[in-house]
């Protein structure tokens, strides 16, 4: 019924645990556009975040057909964009891709517990 009194003197460890919550990354957007479309991905569905916002996101970009500077500059641009929407979407204007081509990404969550979870 009632908690356990302790002195205020008594130190009481709290570790983080020995397996941490791993994240799920779940991307809910379209799996083709045609050139000149604009798109959106959201992240809402992922979870183990542990109950409290994600501390970072990654994004690991492959594509047939581009430029080192290119992707640099649109993994960049997505990156700002889930920062500022706390991690939960994405837009793509049309004119972020610079070539035809197809375009892969592969976005890392990671929560409190530094423990991170990449979507597939």
């Amino acid at each position: 019924k009632y908690w356990p009194s302790i002195s205020i003197y008594e130190r009481i460890p709290i570790k983080f645990p020995e397996y941490p919550i791993t994240p799920s990354v779940v991307v809910n957007g379209p799996r083709s556009v045609m050139i000149n479309d604009s798109f959106s991905i959201d992240f809402l569905s992922s979870y183990g975040h542990g109950g409290r916002p994600w501390v970072n996101a990654t994004v690991t970009i492959y594509a047939t057909i581009s430029t080192a500077v290119n992707l640099k500059f649109l993994r960049s641009a997505i990156i700002n964009q889930l920062q500022s929407t706390n991690y939960s979407y994405v837009q793509f204007p049309s004119e972020i891709f610079p070539f035809t081509g197809v375009y892969s990404f592969v976005f890392t969550y990671c929560n409190w517990m530094k423990s991170c979870g990449s979507s597939v």
